[in-house]
């Protein structure tokens, strides 16, 4: 901006010397959100603020609306949760402008005392700003070294305005180009090594927060084999389990495991054991027992017959236990895969993706069974402990006290690629620019399952005292050689 420019400008038309704060303003404000620390809301560098007081210190209350105007429209581009920074640059101008306004001020070289007052009332509201918020992410410390930063950049204004003045002969005072220089290579570095710092520093703590929530799925998937052990053990405890007995033991294993949604026992069955089984089972208090499996269309029909069954004949579903009574597991591809892993492998496993039967919310569950034999020799498979676990709230304590802009998804890669997806964000959500994402790969129950979290730009929180003196020693060294600078110019009498 050329102040010596809009000071010519006040002399003529006022339209001018206005178009030029109000352009200059907006250029100042989109560059000091350019040279901001990553994702925190904090400025070391408030060039806008600097143009503001130029202006005033040149054109008085005639560069007041254009300023105003500005601040305005600098802040409608900002998301609403960002606006309020941007509104507080206009209190910062109407703190200044109650020191322009006192008695005695003149748009003049005499009013330069009161420019460096209302710089440091600017740089003390600034200060306040940064020190009154507690979500930035970042410690007093580093606040306090960015509004030292603040004050910098704005204590130079006054120089600056000595430096835009006429001169002798159209000529520039050549000593204050260096500094001018130093500034911008300042604040650019500055920049880059907050936004590198910043990054590296919420990149560790994403991936920290994936190893430990990957500990939690870990932990709660064990605890589901170690109810599975449970269920063999009731069974192996008595020679005949009673559907009641069965009811009361599942309701038990139900209440402190995240997620359990049903508790069952699959009994194995040949087809010529089949009549005999459904009539024992309608003896037992199911006169409508059947063998049934479900169509494309979700309509229940009976099973055709097959070499064998695994008919659901014990359950405990949350508010509805009968309805899959006599479900054929071996019905459903996902299912028979599991069931002839838990058989071949002989320990717990976990399925792939399935939909539940008696679960008519649309979401996916997953199923973790193992084998159960009968105690007579040779050793025969009698059927099945299973347990259907809802993704949702397994996922939901995994991911317990993570912050809001974190969120997460699980896929199953052991499964085909169209149906890996189990749950959380959407298999083709992409991250963009300023997304930041890790991942953790587990080993759980026969499977792997990536656990993946993406954190929004927000989550970029900077760490950076370290830099922050930097910002702050270099800028006092920069305004000393602009002081300085300004001397020698006055000494010269230029």
């Amino acid at each position: 901006m050329s102040i010596a420019t809009a000071e010519q400008g006040a002399a003529g038309p006022g339209w001018r010397a206005a178009a030029l704060v109000l352009v200059t303003y907006l250029a100042g404000s989109a560059l000091s959100h350019g040279l901001a620390v990553p994702q925190s809301g904090l400025q070391p560098w408030q060039l806008d603020l600097a143009v503001a007081l130029l202006a005033l210190h040149r054109l008085g209350l005639r560069g007041l609306p254009p300023l105003l105007l500005g601040a305005g429209l600098a802040c409608l581009p900002q998301p609403a949760g960002e606006r309020l920074p941007d509104l507080l640059h206009a209190l910062l101008l109407l703190a200044a402008l109650a020191v322009v306004i006192l008695p005695g001020w003149r748009p003049d070289s005499s009013g330069w005392r009161r420019s460096l007052a209302a710089t440091a009332l600017c740089a003390v509201l600034a200060a306040t700003v940064l020190t009154g918020g507690d979500d930035l992410g970042v410690s007093g410390l580093d606040r306090s070294l960015v509004a030292l930063a603040v004050a910098v950049s704005l204590l130079s204004a006054p120089a600056l305005a000595a430096w835009c003045s006429p001169r002798q002969g159209g000529r520039l005072n050549q000593a204050l180009v260096l500094p001018l220089v130093l500034l911008l290579a300042l604040s650019l570095s500055t920049h880059i090594l907050l936004a590198r710092q910043s990054l590296e520093h919420a990149h560790e703590r994403l991936s920290d927060m994936a190893y430990q929530s990957g500990i939690r799925l870990q932990r709660d998937m064990h605890a589901y084999i170690v109810a599975l052990r449970a269920v063999e053990a009731l069974f192996a405890s008595s020679s005949t389990v009673t559907r009641e007995e069965f009811d009361t033991f599942a309701e038990s294993l139900q209440k402190p495991l995240p997620g359990l949604y049903a508790v069952a026992w699959d009994a194995y069955v040949t087809h010529e054991q089949r009549d005999g089984f459904v009539a024992e089972m309608r003896a037992s208090g199911l006169p409508e027992f059947e063998i049934f499996e479900v169509d494309e269309q979700g309509q229940r029909r009976t099973a055709p017959a097959r070499p064998y069954y695994v008919p659901v004949a014990f359950a405990r579903y949350e508010g509805m236990p009968l309805q899959a009574l006599g479900y054929d597991m071996a019905s459903e591809p996902t299912r028979k895969a599991a069931l002839d892993q838990a058989l071949y492998q002989g320990v717990p496993v976990a399925s792939g993706r399935v939909k539940l039967v008696t679960d008519p919310d649309p979401h996916y569950d997953i199923l973790v069974l193992m084998t159960m034999r009968g105690a007579s020799q040779p050793v025969q498979l009698i059927g099945y402990a299973g347990l259907a676990v809802r993704v949702s709230e397994l996922m939901e304590s995994a991911l317990e006290g993570l912050p809001d802009q974190v969120d997460g998804r699980l896929f199953d890669l052991s499964a085909p690629r169209a149906s890996a997806w189990l749950h959380g964000l959407p298999a083709d959500f992409s991250p963009a620019a300023g997304w930041l994402s890790a991942s953790r790969v587990l080993e759980i129950a026969g499977r792997r399952w990536e656990l993946e979290l993406i954190a929004q730009p927000a989550f970029a929180k900077a760490r950076f005292s370290g830099i922050g003196l930097f910002c702050l020693w270099g800028g006092l060294i920069i305004a000393a050689m602009l002081s300085a600078g300004r001397a020698r110019q006055a000494a010269s009498g230029l």
